[in-house]
């Protein structure tokens, strides 16, 4: 039974970016001016045990100067620049789409106020003229008593008392225009 556990190989977590994206992240404070490319080879180069590969093969100087002659040229083509340029650019598109549907969202909110505000003038409070009234016009006027009903609640606080208190339904419990 013993043997059959070291056996096992279970990983630490669900997701096996998880241990890579959790370094980076926990490494932005320590080193803030590293970039994701010196990163990635930092944390290949300890999962592949890269310095001891280099030590036994890489013997010649040749191949030192190789391998710093690329690195040098990796770093000059500005990989990384381009990178944090690109990624800028898309926060300055989530900005603007932000900015958008906010806008958008006040806009639909003044609409609504609005209506609301119109609804309350022709408010219908007999039951013949609620009778009357079309399935569009009832839910105006309930959103109109809803908006009443938040707006006293707000100003005037009344403890809860079970069953004490009528509110004005949700339209998802009411299944026909009688209710």
């Amino acid at each position: 039974m013993e043997d059959e556990r070291d056996e096992l190989y279970f990983s630490s977590t669900n997701d096996t970016n998880e241990g890579g994206l959790g370094s980076w992240r926990h490494g932005q404070p320590r080193r803030p001016s590293e970039t994701l490319h010196k990163f990635n080879a930092h944390f290949i180069s300890s999962q592949n045990h890269t310095e001891s590969f280099m030590s036994h093969k890489l013997t010649e100087e040749e191949d030192h100067l190789h391998l710093m002659r690329t690195a040098r040229q990796r770093d000059a083509s500005g990989l990384q620049k381009q990178r944090k340029a690109a990624q800028m650019e898309a926060d300055k598109i989530k900005v603007t789409e932000n900015r958008q549907k906010a806008a958008k969202q006040q806009e639909q909110h003044k609409n609504k106020a609005a209506v609301i505000r119109e609804t309350a003038k022709n408010l219908e409070l007999t039951n013949a003229g609620i009778a009357k009234l079309t399935k569009d016009n009832l839910n105006m006027q309930l959103d109109c008593h809803r908006e009443l009903e938040k707006k006293l609640q707000a100003l005037v606080t009344v403890p809860e008392v079970e069953g004490n208190i009528k509110t004005v339904p949700l339209k998802s419990h009411m299944k026909n225009n009688d209710e």
